[in-house]
This record gives structure tokens, C-alpha cells and sequence, in this order.
């Protein structure tokens, strides 16, 4: 999209908390929102269906289907592991189903089928320390959401959200993000 498109970005620093019940194995350790932050915005998806969209040849199509694609890139490269539908599922499945792409992205072992189709995507880079960064919006997509790392002394982090300007505008954004 940044070829031909409207890039624009806003973030906003959202107050860290504690994340009680985890019992998903890979996120008991860590204080990862990834699991949380990929279920609001499936359904927060609903409300917004600008944000789970694309632009084509003067035209605005919108998916059908909530599919929240989640980028990783730990030693094989970056690939978007895709949460189909994922609007339907609850927290426990949405962190059962990270847990799935980060096991077979590290056995190398993803198929066509779980890197493709996703509708929205979802980088987080908390786990590297990173403040602030501004995400690359996906082809065939319209927005993409970064996560930054909590910031221990402000208790708080940085979500970031790019967007296709030709789909949609700040206001809209802004109120996804806000809610």
C-alpha cells in the first residue's frame, strides 16, 4: 500500500495492567497484551469494517470475513500468521491460536493457508524494547496495529495504528482505538 497509497498514522499510550489468567502456555511467562489486543480488535472490527478493508483501482472493497493476520519474525524471516474468522473465537482460542502460528512459524512448518487471507494485521514489537514505530500497511489491507513495549516507569505502552487514507480518515481511528 505504500507505493500508491495514503499512509497516515496515529498511536495512543494506553495504561499497562496486570493480566491475570493466563493459561495459555507460551503467554504465562510474559506480559504479552498480543492475545487481548488481537480479540478486541477482532470485534472492534465489527464496528468499524472500514479498517477491514482495501482500496483497488478507485474502489473501497470490504471483507466479509475478520481475519486478524499476526506478524512474526523471530528467525525465519517475517510472515503473517493468519486468525481466521477470528472475530468468533474467544480470548483463551484467539491465545491458543498464537500460540499455534509461533509453534509452527518455529518448526517451519506454515503452509500457504495460515500466511494468507488475513484482513488486519497485528505487529507487536513490545518484546524488543520498542517505544514507537510506525507499521507498514499490508497489500489488500487497509490498517495494520503496532504494539509497542510498556514503558515500566510511565505504566503504560504505544499502540500505533497506519491506515489507508483512501479508505479512511483520522476520526475513524481514532475512535477504534479509543474503544
Amino acid at each position: 500500500v505504500q507505493l500508491n497509497g495514503l499512509v497516515s498514522t496515529i498511536s495512543i499510550n494506553v495504561e499497562a495492567f496486570k493480566i491475570d489468567g493466563n493459561n495459555s502456555l507460551l503467554f504465562d511467562a510474559s506480559d504479552s497484551y498480543l492475545p487481548l489486543i488481537a480479540y478486541e480488535s477482532s470485534k472492534l472490527l465489527n464496528k468499524y469494517p472500514m479498517l477491514n478493508s482495501y482500496f483497488e483501482y478507485g474502489y473501497i472493497y470490504e471483507y466479509v470475513d475478520i481475519n486478524i493476520g499476526i506478524a512474526l519474525d523471530i528467525d525465519d524471516g517475517l510472515k503473517v500468521y493468519n486468525i481466521r474468522n477470528c472475530n468468533n473465537l474467544s480470548l483463551n482460542k484467539v491465545k491458543e491460536q498464537i500460540s499455534e502460528g509461533v509453534y509452527h512459524y518455529l518448526r517451519k512448518d506454515l503452509t500457504v493457508e495460515n500466511i494468507s487471507d488475513s484482513t488486519f494485521t497485528i505487529t507487536d514489537l513490545s518484546q524488543y524494547g520498542v517505544s514507537h514505530f510506525v507499521p507498514l500497511v499490508n497489500n489488500m489491507q487497509s490498517a495494520i496495529l503496532g504494539v509497542s513495549a510498556i514503558d515500566k516507569k510511565l505504566n503504560r505502552f504505544t499502540l500505533t495504528l497506519s491506515f489507508d487514507h483512501r479508505v479512511t480518515e483520522g476520526k475513524v481511528v481514532s475512535k477504534f482505538l479509543f474503544d
